[in-house]
Parts: structure tokens; C-alpha cells; sequence
């Protein structure tokens, strides 16, 4: 398959994911605010530490497996190997319903221990009880979406996440109406991540029907040998260990952000930092979009004569459009702090605005070094994978000792940018060693003034706008057309982005007509002017 081919199949499988998660941000956020509205800033960051320690030990429910899936489920599929991809899938399914079981019942009877000694409350002691039924369900999920990644069947991932947001935004503002309070934001939490299960269960036999025909290859879940599960469960724990340990340091810092700001400040200043960490889950969407599509893309790729040449190009494609679209982004809630936190939240959340300013920021960084871990994997370097984000943890804990006393909610949001420039340094410094990359920093920094240039000039006309809800409305479509303006007059998108774009569009005529000779009228003008 050409790179033209990979990577159309790559943007495709992002849309479809994109529109899932945007559609589930918007049903999620919907359930979000009113779940903040009715619970209020204490209650709300005790929620947020209840899921926060939940999601911890869903980390220790996965050991890399799930990326071992999609690495060698994928490969094996593209060598036309259906029995070993098979196979792959029955050892890699056994282990995960085990440590989904083991996870849960240790936080279950380690519940009451960690409140009391770590929270010195007790008022979380049922709630984490409550919680191992979510690890269960977030551990089952997540290797859900990794064999839906592996067989490229990117539309199940959207489905299911807009069934979750759906039953989450529905029963858990219901059930605090209803009287239940704090634990009816909790029962629904729960329950939009078990009923989920049926339908990817579902999902697990239409795959199995479509890509081995009925049989997961020639050795049946009671005919792989001993030996074979042996030599393939050594191989899968021996490329997903450091993976875990980097997801565990990943996906642990947001976590460990909550946790000392409960502890080291108060549980409103979480509330207020929870409120603007959620505002850039849109980036981090985004992001994993564009995640989920390019690790089988990569491991596809790196299955090349030409590995090294054709991972180059491809990679640094990608690094150019990633900064095309974070860069605004990131801009723009950074600009569009202050109505944005007004106009989703309630007057007692403003103060949220703060760290919102920061975590913009941090958002075009991460648009820069997310992607590298995706590449890092796809070639087998995860020990590199697991050296970033253990040093992005290590720095954005440290800053937080310093920061969360003198600047509170804040002060973690400037955490989060140490950390995000630390782990994008890494990341392309490995990658750079492994394929030769080098990166494009005068069309980054061209995107980057674009992206500048777009945030002033919409921090000025919302400065002239006293209400929150006419800012939001009139900011966000300006700053769009402003930003490609800018991008098209300082040259952060240029002719050769734009035939790139017309090639992976291809033969769908309808947007070509629509969408290119407005792109090329605007060049046009840039460039005249």
C-alpha cells in the first residue's frame, strides 16, 4: 500500500473519530456543566478526586497490552496472517478480563484505607467502593478500542463513546435532582461505562464474522498450545511493560495534579482547575483522533523495505498538520479564558479562567510531542516511549510541590506546560536518532505567529465585548477566519498543503468544489496583499 494510500486511510479514520469525539465532547459537556452547576465547586472536586484515583488503577489494568494488541494484531493482519492475529487475540483477551478482575478488587477492599490516610476523609470510602465497578469497565473498554484500532475499524470507537457520554449526561444529573447528590454523579459515571460493554462485546462478534470468518484462524480458544501461549504472552508483556509504565506515568499526571491540589490546596481550587482541565479535553480529542489512526498506520509503515525514508516523510507530514490545528486552538482558549469559563460555567467558577490561560499553552506543546509516542511505539522503541513520560511526570510533579502552595490551581496549570515542553523535547530528540527526523522550525514558528497573531487580535475585539455569551459567539467563527488569514499571509499554509490536501481528499468532487477555490481565493489574496 502507498504512503498516499496509508495516509488517506490514516485522516479517514481520524475524521470518523474526531466526529465521534466531538460529538461526545458536546454530549459530555452538556453533562459536565450542569453536573458542576448542581454539585458546586467542593462537590465537584470531590468527584473529580473520586475519579481521578479511579482512573489510576484502571492504569494498572492494562500492562501495555493494549498497544501490544493493536502493534501486533495489525501487523499480523497486514501480512495477511488472520490465524496468528487471531490467536493474538484470544491470549491478549484472557489477560485483560484477569487483571480487570484483580484491579477491581483491590481498590474495592483498599477503599477505606486510602480516604482515611491519604484523604483524611471518610466521605470517599464508599464512593471508591462504588469505583472498582468503573475500573472494570474502563479496563474492558479501553482494550475494546484497541482491537477496534487494530482491524482499523476506527467508526465502533465513536459509537461506543457517544453511547457513553449519552447514558453519562442522562443519569447522572437525574439521579443528583432525584436526592442522591454526590453518589448520583458517581452511579452514573459507573453505569455509562458497563452497559457500553454489551455493545462492544457486540461489536468483538461482527469483527471476529468479518475479518476471520467465523473462527479466529485455524487454532480455535481451545487448540493453541501451551507453548504457543507461553512464547506469545513472554513476547506481548516483553513490548507492552515499558508501554505501561508509560502509561501509567502519562496518564497518571493529570491524576497526580488532582491528588496535591486536594491535598496540598483545597478542594474548591481543584474544582476550579478540574473545570478548565476539562475545557482542553477538545485538543486532547484531537489529539487521540489522530493517535488512534497513526499507531497502525506506523506499524504498517515500519513493516517497509524503505522504513526509514517513508516514516520520515509521513512523520513529518503529520508534525505540519498537527500544529495547523493545535496551534489555533490552543490560541484561542488561551485569548478566550474569561467568557469561555463564564459563559460553560457558573459565576463561582471564573477564577478557573487562570489556569485556562496556562493550559493553552501547554495544548500547542503537546500538538508538537504527542504524535512522536505513536511513531516510538510503532517501531519498538517503547522503553523511549516510557522514558518521556516518566520525565514529563517527574517535572510536572516537581514544579507542583514548588507551584501549588504559592499559586495554587495555577500553579498546576504551569506544571502542565513544564511537562508538555519536557516530554515534545524527548520525543523528537528520540525520533530525530531513530529515523533522521528533522523538524521544520520556520514553517512551526510560521503557524505559530499565525496562531499569535489570531489570539490578539480576537483578545481585543472581546475586550470591547462585555458579555460572556456574545464574546464565545462572535470570538470563536472570527478567530477562525482570522487565523487563516494569518496563515495564508504569513505562510504557515502555503500551495504544497494545499495540493497534499486536495490528494488525500481524492475523488470526493463535492468538497473539492466547494472547499479548494475558496482555499486558493484566499491564498491568492494573501499573497497579493
Amino acid at each position: 500500500m502507498s504512503l498516499w494510500e496509508i495516509g488517506r486511510k490514516t485522516v479517514k479514520g481520524s475524521i470518523i473519530i474526531a466526529i465521534g469525539n466531538i460529538s461526545t465532547l458536546a454530549i459530555s459537556a452538556v453533562g459536565a456543566i450542569i453536573v458542576a452547576r448542581l454539585l458546586g465547586p467542593e462537590n465537584y472536586g470531590l468527584y473529580s478526586t473520586w475519579f481521578s484515583l479511579a482512573s489510576l488503577f484502571y492504569l494498572l489494568g492494562d500492562w501495555g497490552l493494549n498497544a501490544a494488541s493493536v502493534k501486533y494484531i495489525a501487523a499480523y493482519l497486514a501480512e495477511n496472517r488472520k490465524e496468528k492475529a487471531g490467536s493474538s487475540w484470544l491470549i491478549i483477551s484472557a489477560w485483560k478480563l484477569l487483571f480487570s478482575l484483580l484491579t477491581s478488587l483491590i481498590l474495592f477492599f483498599s477503599a477505606e484505607c486510602l480516604s482515611i490516610n491519604i484523604y483524611k476523609t471518610e466521605r470517599l470510602v464508599y464512593p471508591l467502593k462504588v469505583g472498582s465497578l468503573l475500573v472494570f469497565g474502563l479496563v474492558m473498554i479501553g482494550y475494546g478500542f484497541s482491537i477496534f484500532q487494530a482491524h482499523y475499524e476506527m467508526a465502533m470507537i465513536s459509537e461506543v463513546n457517544v453511547l457513553q457520554a449519552v447514558i453519562r449526561t442522562i443519569t447522572s444529573p437525574l439521579l443528583i435532582v432525584i436526592g442522591f447528590g454526590l453518589m448520583g454523579a458517581i452511579y452514573g459515571q459507573v453505569f455509562s461505562y458497563l452497559l457500553p460493554l454489551v455493545v462492544v462485546a457486540y461489536f468483538f462478534r461482527s469483527i471476529k464474522r468479518k475479518t476471520y470468518e467465523n473462527n479466529l484462524g485455524e487454532t480455535g480458544a481451545l487448540e493453541i498450545p501451551p507453548a504457543m501461549w507461553l512464547e506469545e504472552t513472554k513476547k506481548f508483556f516483553s513490548y507492552g511493560f515499558p508501554l505501561a509504565v508509560s502509561n501509567i506515568a502519562y496518564s497518571s499526571f493529570p491524576q497526580a495534579l488532582f491528588l496535591m491540589l486536594s491535598i496540598l490546596s483545597t478542594f474548591e481550587q481543584t474544582g476550579y482547575f478540574t473545570a478548565a482541565f476539562r475545557i482542553t479535553t477538545i485538543s486532547a480529542m484531537i489529539l487521540y483522533s489522530l493517535a488512534t489512526s497513526l499507531f497502525p498506520s506506523f506499524v504498517e509503515i515500519s513493516t517497509r523495505e524503505d522504513r526509514d525514508e517513508a516514516l520520515n516523510h509521513f512523520f513529518s507530514r503529520v508534525v505540519n498538520y498537527s500544529a495547523i490545528f493545535i496551534f489555533p486552538l490552543g490560541a484561542g482558549m488561551t485569548a478566550l479564558a474569561y467568557p469561555i469559563i463564564g459563559f460553560l460555567y457558573s459565576p463561582s467558577f471564573l477564577p478557573a479562567s487562570q489556569p485556562l490561560i496556562f493550559l493553552g499553552l501547554a495544548v500547542m506543546i503537546n500538538g508538537l510531542g504527542q504524535v512522536t509516542n505513536s511513531l516510538l511505539a510503532a517501531i519498538g522503541e517503547t522503553k523511549k516511549v516510557a522514558v518521556i513520560n516518566v520525565s514529563r511526570l517527574c517535572m510536572g510533579v516537581g514544579m507542583n510541590f514548588l507551584l501549588i502552595p504559592l499559586l495554587q490551581a495555577s500553579g498546576a496549570s504551569i506544571s502542565v506546560v513544564f511537562a508538555a515542553a519536557t516530554a515534545a523535547f524527548l520525543g523528537f530528540h528520540f525520533v530525530k536518532k531513530a529515523i533522521g527526523f528533522t523538524l521544520d522550525k520556520g514553517k512551526i514558528l510560521r503557524i505559530f505567529f499565525s496562531s499569535l497573531s489570531m489570539g490578539l487580535s480576537v483578545l481585543v475585539v472581546d475586550s470591547m465585548l462585555e458579555n460572556f455569551v456574545l464574546s464565545v459567539i462572535v470570538c470563536i467563527p472570527l478567530g477562525a477566519i482570522l487565523y487563516l488569514l494569518f496563515s495564508l499571509l504569513f505562510g504557515g499554509i502555503n500551495k504544497r498543503d494545499v495540493e497534499e490536501l486536495k490528494k488525500i481528499v481524492g475523488s470526493r468532487e463535492k468538497y473539492r468544489k466547494i472547499f479548494f477555490p475558496i482555499l486558493n481565493l484566499l491564498y491568492d489574496f494573501s499573497r497579493d496583499y
